[in-house]
C-alpha cells in the first residue's frame, strides 16, 4: 500500500482565512485553539480540495472571505514518490481546478487524487438525517472501489432527470417510459454496488466492536429503494401512474440506503444520543478500513473537535485504530494535551488564533 500524503497546504481568502501555508507531517497532524480561531475552516479548505465542494454549507459562495472576490486552495501530495501539484479556485463567477498546472475536466479528478473523509459533529446525524446522507456515506466508497459505478451513476441521473422533468410537463406516456429501460439497467447495478459494499463494512464491525468494548449487537440492513421481489423495470412500468400523480420517479436507488439495528432494535429508537456518536464512528472507522483494504494507497483522514464527543478512553481507542491503520490525519481541538505522546511518535502541533496559524516546535 502506497502513502498518500499531503505536504504542503496553501489557503487564501477562505471564511476567516487570509492566508496560510502549512507544512503537514505525514502522521497525526493537530490544529488547537479557541473557538472561531479558524481550526474548522482549515478542514473545510482541505476538504474543499478534494470534493471540491463544503461539508459545512452548500453556498460556496459562502465560503469566500468577506469584500474578496474569490478564494484559492492548492496543495502539494506526495504518493508513490511522485509528488503532485492540485489546486482551485472558487470565485462568484466560477470553479476551477488543476492538477499539475492542467484544469480538470470534472471535479471528480480532484477527489481521484486526494481521497479525503471526514468526521465532524454533522456527521453524527449520518444515522438520524436526511436519508440521502446514508446514501452519500455509501457512494463515497463505492467511488473507489469500483470503477463501473460512475458510470451507472451519471448514466442514472441524467435518466431521472429526463423522466422527471417528462412526468412534469408530458401527459405522453411513450416519452416518459422511454427512460426505464436505462433506469432500470443502471438503477440495478448501483443496488448491488451499494449492497456489496455495505456487506465489506459489516465484515469490519466486529473486530472494531470489540476494540470499544461495547456491549452492541449491530446490525446494517441494505434498503434498494423499491420492493424486494421485483425489478426495478416492473417497478417503474407498475408505478407509472402513481409518478405521474406526483411528478416524479418515486422508485430507484435515490430512494434506497439503508438501516442500523442495535440489540435487534432500530438504532435511532433505542440508542442513546452517545450511543449514535459512537456508531457512527464505527461506521466510519469501517469505511476507512473497507477503503485502505480494496486500494493500493491510503486516504487522509479530518477529524473535527471529535476528542470533545468521545470520552478519554473511547478517544485513545480511536486514537490506536487511526496510528494502526497508518492514515495521515488532520485534527481539530481546543485541548492540545490529549494528543501527547509516548515513544518515538509524536503529533505536528499548530496553534490558530484569528486566522493565523504557527507550527509549534
Amino acid at each position: 500500500m502506497s502513502s498518500l500524503n499531503l505536504q504542503k497546504l496553501s489557503i487564501n481568502r477562505f471564511r476567516n482565512l487570509c492566508q496560510v501555508d502549512l507544512s503537514l507531517r505525514p502522521g497525526v497532524n493537530v490544529l488547537y485553539g479557541a473557538n472561531g480561531a479558524g481550526k474548522t475552516s482549515v478542514l473545510e479548505a482541505i476538504y474543499f480540495l478534494s470534493h471540491s465542494r463544503s461539508f459545512k454549507t452548500r453556498n460556496a459562495r459562502h465560503l469566500i472571505k468577506n469584500d474578496e472576490q474569490k478564494f484559492r486552495i492548492t496543495g502539494m501530495i506526495s504518493e508513490k514518490g511522485y509528488q503532485r501539484r492540485i489546486g482551485v479556485e472558487k470565485s462568484h463567477d466560477g470553479y476551477l481546478g488543476k492538477i499539475n498546472g492542467i484544469k480538470v475536466r470534472r471535479p471528480s479528478e480532484m477527489a481521484d487524487i486526494l481521497p479525503t473523509l471526514v468526521i465532524h459533529p454533522e456527521t453524527f446525524n449520518l444515522l438520524t438525517g436526511d436519508p440521502g446522507e446514508k446514501r452519500a456515506f455509501l457512494d463515497w466508497g463505492i467511488f473507489y472501489a469500483e470503477g463501473d459505478f460512475r458510470r451507472h451513476w451519471q448514466n442514472y441521473q441524467q435518466a431521472l432527470k429526463q423522466r422527471n422533468a417528462a412526468l412534469r410537463t408530458s401527459r405522453q406516456r411513450t416519452l416518459i417510459t422511454c427512460w426505464d429501460t436505462v433506469l432500470a439497467d443502471s438503477g440495478e447495478a448501483i443496488s448491488l454496488l451499494r449492497e456489496k459494499y455495505l456487506n465489506s463494512l459489516v465484515e469490519k464491525l466486529p473486530g472494531l466492536l470489540r476494540t470499544f468494548s461495547e456491549d452492541i449487537d449491530l446490525e446494517l440492513r441494505y434498503r434498494r429503494g423499491w420492493p424486494s421481489g421485483v425489478s426495478l423495470l416492473d417497478q417503474l412500468q407498475g408505478s407509472l401512474e402513481s409518478d405521474l400523480t406526483r411528478g416524479f420517479t418515486q422508485s430507484g436507488p435515490q430512494r434506497g440506503g439503508f438501516k442500523t439495528y442495535f440489540n435487534g432494535y432500530e438504532t435511532t429508537r433505542v440508542a442513546s444520543r452517545g450511543q449514535l456518536k459512537l456508531v457512527t464512528i464505527i461506521l466510519k472507522l469501517a469505511q476507512a478500513q473497507v477503503f485502505l483494504d480494496g486500494n493500493e494507497r491510503s486516504c487522509l483522514l479530518l477529524l473535527d473537535d471529535l476528542d470533545a464527543e468521545l470520552d478519554r478512553k473511547n478517544f485513545e481507542r480511536f486514537l490506536a485504530i487511526v496510528e494502526e491503520l497508518g492514515l495521515q490525519t488532520v485534527w481539530t481541538t481546543l485541548d492540545k494535551d490529549k494528543f501527547s505522546r509516548t515513544g518515538d511518535t509524536s503529533a505536528c502541533l499548530f496553534h490558530v488564533e484569528h486566522g493565523s496559524i504557527q507550527q509549534m516546535l
